[in-house]
């Protein structure tokens, strides 16, 4: 298993905090409570939106992962 798998894979299993494989708003709220980030539940649903794109109310783990891919691809000039 490759690294970014693992790291994925860990990151969903500590959000999805009743292990029910989907992460909820109040789950990534709760999340990032507990790492002391400070966010507006505007910002909350912003970021949520961005990783639940087929807007089902939870984020599931190939979400998540597709995410962190598409956040680890180098910036081009134009960005």
């Amino acid at each position: 298993m490759s690294t970014a798998l693992v790291a994925s894979l860990e990151l969903f299993r500590a959000l999805d905090r009743n292990c029910d494989g989907e992460v909820t708003r109040a789950e990534m709220a709760q999340a990032l409570h507990s790492l002391g980030v400070t966010m507006t539940d505007k910002a909350i649903n912003v970021l949520f939106a961005t990783l639940d794109p087929d807007n089902s109310g939870a984020i599931v783990f190939r979400e998540l992962q597709l995410a962190m891919m598409e956040a680890a691809k180098p910036l081009t000039r134009e960005e």
